[in-house]
């Protein structure tokens, strides 16, 4: 009585049930009660419970490894990674750079010059004696004036910046499980009761 073995056919033979975890009830199965108790689950008054071997692998018990006890059960058939689980790797980042350049116009001095020492050019000069109009030329021949420095805020550039990286992956779960057979598992409900000499 108790003693768990396979079967290549899917029923149980007479006095074996299957090892589903089905409930049983502690006055029909007194004997084979005494033996399980609730190791593998029920609530110890009116019923207790079968081993449920279905889709699981049988692991021997292991007095030193609190995880290998007779009646626990573990594991997973499929897990999905975590961030700090996957390999160490990169992921190709997008930048998006846009620049803005802001020129600044003076405005039209008080007191005009004629002479170029330092001023800025304004278009339709005109000399404040002889009230003559005189033009101003855009562009000089290379070599030729004098260079001047832009003042401080006539010109100004901005730019922004947005990085992007694509997302990637799908959170599958990845299957752990082993190459397996299925075999029907039963357990002795009615024989000799074992003795522990």
């Amino acid at each position: 009585m108790g003693e768990i073995t396979m079967f290549g056919f899917p029923w149980n033979p007479m006095n074996f049930a299957l090892c589903n975890g089905a409930t049983m009830q502690i006055q029909q199965f007194s004997a084979l009660f005494a033996l399980l108790g609730t190791t593998f689950g029920g609530n110890g008054t009116q019923n207790f419970l079968l081993p449920n071997l279905n889709g699981r692998v049988v692991v021997g018990q292991n007095q030193a490894n609190p995880n290998y006890q007779i009646g626990h059960s573990g594991g997973a058939e499929s897990v999905t990674l975590a961030q700090n689980q996957m390999p160490l790797h990169t992921h190709v980042a997008t930048t998006n750079v846009t620049a803005a350049t802001t020129i600044n116009a003076l405005t039209a001095p008080t007191a005009r010059l004629l002479t170029p020492a330092g001023n800025f050019p304004t278009a339709g000069l005109t000399a404040p004696i002889s009230g003559t109009q005189y033009g101003v030329q855009d562009y000089a021949a290379p070599g030729a004036g004098t260079p001047a420095t832009m003042a401080p805020g006539m010109a100004s550039t901005t730019a922004t910046a947005t990085t992007t990286n694509q997302p990637v992956g799908g959170s599958t779960p990845v299957s752990v499980l082993q190459p397996y057979l299925a075999i029907n598992y039963v357990i002795v409900t009615m024989g000799i009761f074992p003795t522990r000499t």
